[in-house]
């Protein structure tokens, strides 16, 4: 089975003085892949640039609901003169954050939308992240812009997340996953991996 790191930020701070043995460890734990997730402008320009030095690490381009009130429309040209580079796979991350709420809702939402028909002229999928409680605020502007679910509402999601997780193949998978990650993670303690494989044995997912 091949892994893939779907949503990495090695382009942050914390990674500049080891970022190339984490890479090197990812590759070592058995990752064929890792998706570097932009969150702005600037942290999507730095996706971009990893992408070209390491063959091994992919971009996404996009602005962050934390970010949505700079989602103006030199930003958005911005990110798609960058969605252009062969490197990038995805436009995001994207969504709506209602518990912290950095940026007003309102420009939260007119972000996502705008990001969402960008995606659509680009032909590129989009990473979504969803802070509203349900995803049910997510779900419908989705839908509003043509996406075809296979999930109805929110209930419908985490029953289908869960009878995801209660297959023995995807568990085992999500645990490998889970130590990968922690093996990229600078500072991660003995404490910190000892707590992750205890929820990996509560849930079912040891490997």
């Amino acid at each position: 089975m091949e892994l893939i790191d779907s949503h990495a930020h090695v382009d942050f701070p914390q990674f500049e003085n080891d970022r190339d043995a984490v890479i090197e460890r990812a590759q070592g734990a058995g990752l064929v892949a890792l998706v570097n997730i932009g969150t702005n402008v600037d942290t999507s320009r730095a996706s971009v640039r990893l992408a070209k030095v390491y063959d091994f690490v992919h971009a996404t381009v996009g602005i962050h609901p934390h970010d949505a009130d700079k989602a103006n429309p030199e930003a958005l040209d911005d990110l798609r003169s960058l969605a252009g580079h062969p490197t990038v796979v995805a436009v995001g991350e994207i969504g709506l954050d209602y518990y912290r709420d950095y940026s007003p809702r309102a420009a939260q939402r007119q972000a996502f939308q705008d990001q969402l028909t960008l995606a659509s002229e680009l032909g590129k999928p989009v990473v979504v992240g969803g802070y509203t409680g349900n995803f049910e605020p997510e779900m419908a502007l989705l839908r509003q812009n043509g996406a075809i679910l296979e999930v109805q509402n929110a209930e419908d999601l985490w029953r289908r997340f869960h009878e995801l997780l209660s297959n023995p193949e995807f568990a085992r998978a999500q645990g490998r996953c889970a130590r990968a990650a922690v093996l990229r993670s600078q500072g991660a303690t003995q404490r910190t991996l000892h707590q992750l494989e205890q929820e990996l044995m509560d849930h079912g997912l040891e490997s």
